[in-house]
């Protein structure tokens, strides 16, 4: 993130385990990339698990809990 900033980034994308593609990443870690690139928005991919894309009710379900979280 201080190297986005620094760069001249228009925004940051942020997800986890990039390793699996890329999952939901931590509220903690949103809020210290937000203190240290305050002034940039921030993109964050919500995926809560590795593997296909068919979720069900309750995975759907966090996943909105999660874009609240987010916005």
């Amino acid at each position: 993130a201080e190297a986005a900033a620094a760069g001249g980034a228009d925004r940051i994308e942020l997800c986890a385990a990039r390793e699996l593609d890329g999952l939901t990443p931590s509220a903690g870690l949103f809020r210290e990339v937000m203190k240290v690139a305050p002034g940039l928005p921030a993109w964050v991919m919500i995926r809560p698990r590795a593997g296909d894309f068919v979720h069900p009710a309750a995975e759907l379900a966090a996943m909105a809990r999660d874009i609240d979280l987010f916005r």
